[in-house]
């Protein structure tokens, strides 16, 4: 081999290593993290469990000695509580936003959790089927909610944001 040649292959050799980690580091995904606090009153720690196309995240907030948690909606940097229905004012679990905002999850009274939608900033009761207690996980962009209602074994969906269960599975 020529020393021409062979400087040309170490000067080869030396920016292989380089062009490879360039294009590694290209292709590493670029994301930040946002703190989003806790409710006043409610400093121990904050669960996010859902988010929608907006940035608009749902979850629960723990109290500062763990006891008790309250549904939260985080929207343009801010924490907001989502309050509780008439009757239930212990604990609250926001488990899901769509992106019209609506927004379900389970409120708790002293003796069994109810499904609840938010919409519009009001809190609806989903019901039961006549069991003791109801769930809810999730939310399409149609308003449909998906969850369980204990006492029937059943799967539910309320159909167009109606606060009313309708049996899919039994």
């Amino acid at each position: 081999m020529k020393d021409g040649d062979m400087r040309r292959l170490i000067l080869l050799l030396s920016v292989l290593p380089w062009v490879y980690v360039n294009q590694t580091l290209a292709a590493t995904p670029q994301y930040s993290v946002t703190d989003l606090g806790t409710l006043p009153g409610y400093s121990s720690a904050s669960y996010a469990y859902g988010i929608n196309d907006s940035g608009q995240v749902v979850g629960y907030s723990l109290s500062n000695i763990a006891t008790s948690w309250q549904s939260f909606l985080y929207s343009g940097g801010t924490i907001q509580n989502m309050g509780t229905l008439g009757g239930y004012t212990y604990n609250s679990f926001a488990s899901a936003i769509n992106n019209g905002g609506s927004i379900v999850g389970e409120i708790y009274s002293s003796s069994s959790p109810h499904a609840f939608l938010f919409n519009n900033g009001t809190m609806h009761d989903l019901g039961t089927f006549g069991g003791p207690s109801s769930y809810a996980y999730g939310i399409n962009s149609s308003g449909q909610v998906v969850g369980r209602a204990d006492g029937n074994g059943g799967i539910y969906v309320t159909v167009n944001k109606s606060p009313a269960l309708r049996a899919v599975v039994s």
